[in-house]
């Protein structure tokens, strides 16, 4: 029985201790990959797609000839996440997202393979945007150009999400584009309405379609407004939305129509 309990001791002993190995074939793929992407954004930022290997099944539709693509490619102990907008396929905004390893003895190395091409701060890596006033910038892009907010601005980019609804996930917690809606919505007049009607972002969009179709008394631009929402419809029938963990696309006015009932 003693021999029995001693080799299962070694046993797991040795199976910890292997798991705490260190391997230095993953993280020679992690640095030349960093560097490679490194090389690739500081000679042609839009050349770093063919690197990301996007995913062509990820591909959501954002209407007007937008697109976007989320998802991440790894090499070793790390991976990058990547949100990547085009438009009419090509590819006009990133953001990159870097991934530090769980191993906090390999944190030095990986924040000097970053070094370069992701800013650190305090030992925290943060996200790369290229593109980002494209991103924020109306769809027809002609649009007279006013000073808004760092979170107005990036209520307006795909990157503050593109699902439209009220909350998700296990905890149920609120969208974060939701949130941000909630803190913007007591300064929106029928200039920032319309403003946001134009967002690349869908669920942007609805959520500007919820508000007025809510508080109408509150506009004058109302056939503006109603044309725009209208248009918007039409060029994107179905948002993606949530219910409970599940993500999925469903009749946008539907969905709009749901979540006001919801929210009175």
């Amino acid at each position: 029985m003693r021999t029995i309990v001693l080799v299962s001791l070694l046993t797991t002993v040795f199976g910890l201790c292997r798991a705490k190995e260190i391997r230095e074939d993953w993280i020679k793929n992690d640095s030349v990959f960093i560097n490679i992407l490194k090389d690739a954004y500081l000679s042609n930022p839009t050349s770093i797609e063919k690197h990301l290997e996007p995913w062509e099944i990820k591909r959501e539709n954002l209407g007007y000839g937008y697109s976007m693509i989320e998802h991440s490619v790894g090499k070793g102990y790390i991976s990058i996440f990547y949100t990547l907008i085009y438009k009419d396929k090509k590819l006009v905004s990133f953001k990159l997202t870097p991934q530090m390893p769980n191993d906090s003895r390999l944190y030095s190395r990986y924040l000097s393979f970053y070094e370069g091409l992701f800013v650190n701060d305090n030992c925290q890596t943060k996200s790369l945007f290229y593109g980002y006033k494209f991103a924020s910038a109306p769809i027809n892009n002609s649009d007279k150009r006013f000073e808004i907010s760092e979170k107005f601005e990036f209520f307006m980019t795909p990157y503050s999400g593109i699902i439209y609804g009220d909350a998700g996930g296990i905890a149920s917690e609120p969208l974060e584009n939701r949130e941000l809606f909630n803190s913007l919505k007591c300064s929106l007049n029928d200039v920032l309405l319309i403003h946001i009607l134009k967002s690349i972002n869908p669920a942007t969009r609805l959520y500007a379609a919820e508000m007025y179709l809510t508080q109408k008394d509150s506009f004058k631009e109302k056939k503006i407004i109603e044309e725009l929402i209208e248009m918007n419809f039409k060029e994107l029938p179905e948002i993606i939305t949530m219910s409970g963990c599940i993500q999925y696309s469903d009749d946008a006015r539907k969905v709009l129509k749901e979540m006001i009932e919801i929210r009175k």
